[in-house]
């Protein structure tokens, strides 16, 4: 069978390791917010900044992101109070969203939605091959033009 090279204890400790995927998922979605795959910034110092500022914030947080800019650009006092506020209200923000998300209830309702969009899926599909309409490869000719 096909499957057997995919089965091997060397090809599933591969796939079953102890690490999260999740913070790959985020940093990819925090990069694409700031270098979208639109545009072309490998010409200019423009990508690696961008990515050091993903990195940047999401390791230390927004505020000390910009404390530690500023100091290192010899912008010790009186940067803008505004940006400051702002900061700070970021890193409030995602420290709540993370414990919300971390609730065993409502880790329980996601899971339960996503089981049950997927149901819905299948039945769907179902429904469509029983119909004709289900999605099949290839082109549909007719003799009508």
């Amino acid at each position: 069978m096909f499957t057997d090279a995919y089965l091997t204890p060397a090809a599933l400790a591969q796939v079953y390791h102890g690490y999260s995927t999740q913070k790959n998922e985020s940093l990819n979605r925090k990069m694409s917010a700031v270098a979208p795959k639109d545009r072309f910034y490998g010409g200019t110092n423009t990508l690696r900044d961008r990515a050091n500022l993903v990195v940047v914030n999401d390791s230390i947080g927004s505020l000390q992101s910009f404390q530690s800019l500023f100091q290192s650009l010899g912008i010790k006092k009186n940067w803008n109070p505004i940006l400051s506020e702002w900061a700070r209200r970021q890193d409030k923000s995602t420290a709540s969203a993370t414990t919300w998300r971390s609730k065993p209830g409502v880790k329980k309702k996601r899971a339960v939605l996503k089981f049950e969009l997927f149901n819905q899926g299948i039945q769907e599909n179902k429904r469509a091959k029983k119909d004709g309409t289900y999605y099949k490869s290839g082109v549909a000719v007719t003799g009508e033009m």
